[in-house]
């Protein structure tokens, strides 16, 4: 199975690409160069361990059901209180919506895996 990368090593690949075009150009000195270099290892590293780890399918599962249930009581709740002629509480729309609005967030694509 295909290992993705997580958000930091893509950060610290870009920036290692950057930086050697940088270093050609501007002519760095080679120590200067193993300095920035080993920093940015450093700071990858450190950003990996603090990261969270989305890749847990059970999770998401679980969250999408919690989110969709709540999206779901609140348009039946809706609908209810529109049948019998009852003002609808702004705070169940919001809730509804809310929910809606996280489920389309955890459904859309993430910009890295494109």
């Amino acid at each position: 199975m295909l290992e993705q990368k997580r958000s930091a090593e893509v950060s610290k690949d870009y920036f290692v690409q950057a930086f050697d075009k940088i270093a050609e150009e501007q002519k760095l000195n080679p120590a200067a160069q193993t300095a920035i270099i080993s920093a940015v290892e450093s700071a990858k590293e450190t950003a990996i361990k603090q990261a969270a780890y989305v890749d847990d399918k059970y999770f998401y599962r679980g969250v999408l059901l919690i989110l969709g249930g709540s999206v779901i009581v609140g348009a039946i709740g809706i609908l209810i209180l529109a049948f019998y002629r009852i003002d609808i509480p702004q705070s169940i729309v919001a809730l509804a919506t809310t929910a809606l609005g996280a489920v389309a967030g955890l459904l859309a694509p993430s910009p890295v895996n494109q």
